[in-house]
């Protein structure tokens, strides 16, 4: 008679946990890409890795474990959930009047110009490498 008291690996009988690389990188890529939801591009990008993960852990079994089949829900979620808000703020910002001038005040606010002056400004520095002037103080240093 098998009492169990025989089994030397401690294992729960009819239990085997299949643990490899690609399911701990599966659940490791869903929960950034959970929370990197108000983000808006890193759920896509970590939630796209965590179901490559879960689909190459399954390896050339018939079924995918547990932990990856969590995973890939965990990872559509996210990507759902921060394709949405990424939606509605593009959206609300370029719709919205309201919205923009907030941002205008803001920036006005922050460094002195408007967000469209702001980001020329960034685009003339990328270009040329002169430092704006809004982003320079009174001796001329950075003021940021």
């Amino acid at each position: 008679m098998n009492d169990g008291s025989n089994n030397i690996n401690r294992e729960f009988p009819g239990r085997v946990i299949k643990l490899n690389f690609f399911n701990v990188a599966s659940a490791a890529c869903g929960l950034l890409a959970l929370f990197s939801i108000l983000t808006g591009v890193f759920p896509l990008f970590f939630g796209s890795l965590s179901i490559i993960f879960a689909v190459l852990s399954k390896g050339s079994d018939l079924y995918m474990s547990k932990l990856a089949k969590s995973s890939v829900v965990t990872s559509a979620f996210s990507m759902i959930i921060g394709a949405v808000l990424t939606f509605f703020v593009v959206y609300n910002f370029v719709a919205n009047p309201d919205a923009a001038r907030y941002i205008d005040e803001a920036f006005i606010a922050t460094y002195g110009v408007t967000y469209d002056e702001y980001f020329e400004g960034m685009e003339h520095y990328s270009e040329t490498g002169e430092i704006p002037e809004f982003l320079l103080d009174t001796n001329g240093n950075l003021r940021y």
